[in-house]
């Protein structure tokens, strides 16, 4: 389990967790509500347009407990289609093993990847640790700990 340098609880589900001098943000999502979705939505497009210039994008999603909804996908591609078009870096999707993982995956990597910046790296695992090891490859070595 991932110790965090400080944890926000957004409301609605939705908590936002920062390591690494704030340089990675780890969104876990527990409910698909419109309020949470609506939630994890502006929190996402905040952090995006305010993302520390010259540092690379690094943002994890643990979607590990929530379901795929219509509205979700929506607000999902509003969010992909609002990123700058020169924002680089990486985005981690945290999923669960089965069914619903494997369709949100399949669902990223055949609709969303065209709508996010050409810089912006996905990757899927099933695990919080692995995506946040895999993010902190992009960081200045002395921040790796």
């Amino acid at each position: 389990m991932y110790m965090f340098d400080v944890t926000e609880d957004l409301g609605h589900g939705i908590m936002r967790h920062r390591i690494a001098d704030n340089r990675i943000v780890i969104y876990s999502t527990h409910a698909t509500t419109r309020a949470s979705v609506d939630t994890w939505t502006r929190a996402v497009l905040d952090d995006a347009a305010n993302w520390q210039g010259g540092s690379p994008y690094l943002i994890a999603h643990n979607f590990q407990k929530i379901a795929i909804t219509p509205y979700s996908r929506q607000k999902a591609q509003e969010v992909c289609r609002s990123y700058d078009r020169n924002l680089t870096g990486r985005f981690a999707l945290v999923l669960n093993r089965g069914p619903v993982g494997f369709t949100f995956q399949i669902y990223t990597q055949r609709v969303l990847a065209g709508m996010v910046p050409r810089g912006l790296e996905p990757g899927f695992f099933y695990n919080l640790d692995a995506a946040i090891r895999w993010l902190k490859e992009r960081l200045p070595d002395e921040t790796h700990t």
